[in-house]
């Protein structure tokens, strides 16, 4: 995947795309995520114009940035959700590691167990704790067997019947 590439899912879809160095995003449904570039130092930075996702970063220094209609996340290694709604609330969920939170009204510092929202034209919120077993819906329906580098799931098609989807993949 390419910058200025676009990745839509629908109701009841997900994706999960697999960065170069090991780390991982994951989409839920109804959303939309634009793959973009950020200047001569190859900081990858993904747009997320609406809709929730769910991401695992591997090094401390990938310089993976999240970009709302509101703030920026800018990732330090560390495993996280962000959600922008329709009215263009952003919200941040920090389940591990830290993550500086900014716009150009403020930044905040979000360490885990921590979640802060940012609403356009507003600094980001003082971060407040939330509930750590959310985290469970982006692993429901998904099994990741490391020993046979498997991603099992459950699919229904058109007609209802459901099927076995394994997916093999390979670890650099």
């Amino acid at each position: 995947m390419f910058a200025g590439e676009v990745i839509k899912t629908r109701e009841n879809s997900r994706a999960q795309i697999l960065m170069n160095d090991g780390s991982f995003v994951r989409l839920n449904h109804n959303t939309t995520l634009e793959l973009k570039q950020k200047g001569k130092k190859k900081t990858n930075r993904l747009k997320l114009l609406i809709g929730n996702l769910w991401a695992k970063v591997k090094k401390r220094d990938s310089g993976l940035e999240i970009e709302t209609p509101s703030a920026v996340a800018a990732i330090k290694g560390t495993e996280l959700e962000v959600e922008v709604l329709k009215s263009l609330l952003a919200k941040l969920l920090v389940w591990d590691g830290l993550v500086l939170w900014l716009n150009d009204q403020g930044q905040q510092n979000v360490g885990a167990g921590y979640q802060s929202e940012a609403e356009k034209g507003q600094a980001p919120s003082e971060p407040k704790k939330f509930d750590m077993g959310q985290r469970d819906q982006w692993f429901k329906g998904v099994v990741d067997d490391p020993t046979t580098k498997t991603l099992k799931t459950k699919i229904r098609d058109k007609s209802g019947k459901e099927h076995d989807v394994n997916v093999k993949y390979k670890q650099k």
